[in-house]
């Protein structure tokens, strides 16, 4: 491996591995069953596109490729093209086979050094037939991206995921499962779905603590004209310098009703300059949003000097969406699983800067039942995964370290956990102590916030 490596690397544009990637690439150049669980912004996508180049220089006689499942056809489409721009013929089978396009016959020909599809394209039989007769022999990784979607208990469950495990019936080639959070639960299930043996598989997981993002998770009335009037008071005052903030909410009824508020208590200071829909600063994303206004909220969103500086979603303004510079995630009432609030979470300074979370957990959201309990019209879920969620806003422990311990797979270590055992400068304006830029709970340990309010500790990182 090491080798071929540093070329590999240049082609890529002179990228470099972190130990987790390497350790991972190792284990499927050695045909390892592999389960990879590393924090999103980590370069996963590594772990698959390196393999078949490495294997492409040690034997030119041959030509590897790597198969990737993925639910997420837009990030697909994204990685296919700026493979491309590095000349690595990349492809995807992310639509039916009735449309003959280049693409199509690069595929059939058998030019695919990386091969996308989605769950519900590759098990079309023309498909299956194509990587039967043309890439059977050559794929030297079947990568399953956001495997926490094969199962019933992950996030975004898509039933069509729960089957590609029959591709392990016409593929000997070892497989690469990924994602940023699996539980045990969540890894039997996929263990299930694959046919993996837990004794044979490579695990490499890194716990997904965000240590750049100060979370607050308390209790609040439903009376979202008091508690997110702050909120209204920083678009007035600041306009477009005012944190680039995501309001999720758990329904398109709620996302309607707080963006129609916001939109009368603001009046005209919703609009940066003119009152034109280009100048608007707070908008709506939710899955009944029209697809055009859909396409134009996120372009606008997505661009470092966006005008929209607070957008109020569903989870639908969820996987795929990439925007590095959201400084602030509000979560209007308690998601309905920790999976989901880890994820909204992680919406958060993607940039690598600092950043808030604050969940507001009414009462009415903390006794909600999880989604499966009331799929199956159950209404009073006692669920491990929901008390352990409901215990969250109770708990006086560090609510970082609560909600990692419920990524810890079986084998990793309790040390891995985060410890915030530091003296505080008891200037939390200018504090560097861990204690301070944790969650809401260390912080109000601090000799310096015992008399603040959790409005006055949210605002002295907004002032900054």
């Amino acid at each position: 491996m090491d080798r071929y490596i540093d070329d590999v690397m240049k082609e890529l544009g002179n990228l470099q591995l972190k130990e987790e990637q390497k350790t991972v690439i190792e284990s499927i150049l050695k045909k390892q069953d592999t389960l990879a669980v590393l924090p999103t912004g980590y370069g996963k996508s590594m772990c698959y596109i390196v393999p078949p180049l490495i294997l492409n220089k040690e034997d030119f006689t041959k030509k590897h490729t790597s198969l990737v499942i993925s639910p997420l056809k837009t990030l697909m489409k994204d990685q296919i093209s700026s493979l491309r721009e590095h000349n690595i013929p990349a492809y995807g089978l992310l639509e039916g086979a009735e449309k003959e396009d280049l693409a199509v016959t690069c595929i059939k020909d058998g030019l695919a050094s990386i091969l996308f599809a989605s769950p519900e394209v590759i098990l079309v039989k023309f498909w299956r037939d194509v990587i039967t007769e043309v890439y059977k022999d050559r794929i030297c990784v079947v990568a399953y991206d956001e495997a926490h979607c094969i199962s019933e208990w992950g996030l975004d469950f898509r039933p069509e995921y729960g089957k590609v495990g029959l591709l392990q019936s016409i593929i000997e080639a070892p497989v690469l499962v990924l994602s940023a959070t699996i539980r045990n639960d969540i890894r039997k299930d996929i263990d299930r779905a694959l046919g993996l043996q837990q004794h044979s598989t490579k695990v490499v997981a890194t716990l997904p603590d965000r240590s750049n993002i100060f979370l607050c998770t308390d209790k609040s009335s439903e009376q979202y004209e008091v508690e997110l009037k702050w909120i209204l008071e920083g678009v007035k005052q600041k306009k477009g310098k005012f944190a680039k903030t995501i309001i999720y909410v758990n329904s398109i009824a709620l996302c309607e009703t707080l963006y129609i508020w916001i939109h009368s208590e603001l009046k005209s200071a919703l609009y940066n300059g003119e009152s034109i829909i280009q100048n608007r600063m707070v908008e709506m994303y939710h899955a009944h949003t029209d697809d055009e206004s859909k396409q134009r909220i996120m372009d606008q969103f997505i661009s470092i000097d966006s005008t929209i500086r607070v957008l109020v979603a569903t989870v639908a303004c969820g996987m795929g969406v990439n925007i590095p510079n959201i400084k602030l995630v509000v979560l209007w009432g308690l998601p309905s699983t920790l999976l989901l609030l880890w994820q909204e979470t992680g919406r958060c300074v993607r940039d690598g800067s600092f950043g808030l979370m604050i969940c507001y957990a009414f009462k009415r959201s903390v006794s909600k039942p999880c989604d499966i309990c009331r799929s199956n019209r159950k209404f009073q879920c006692k669920c491990s995964s929901q008390e352990y969620l409901r215990s969250l806003v109770e708990t006086e422990q560090c609510q970082r370290s609560y909600l990692l311990r419920h990524f810890l797979l079986d084998g990793m270590s309790r040390q891995l956990l985060p410890c915030n055992d530091f003296n505080c400068t008891e200037n939390c304006h200018s504090c560097s102590c861990v204690k301070c830029k944790c969650c809401i709970v260390c912080r109000r340990k601090c000799e310096c916030s015992k008399n603040m309010t959790k409005d006055e500790i949210i605002r002295t990182f907004l002032e900054d």
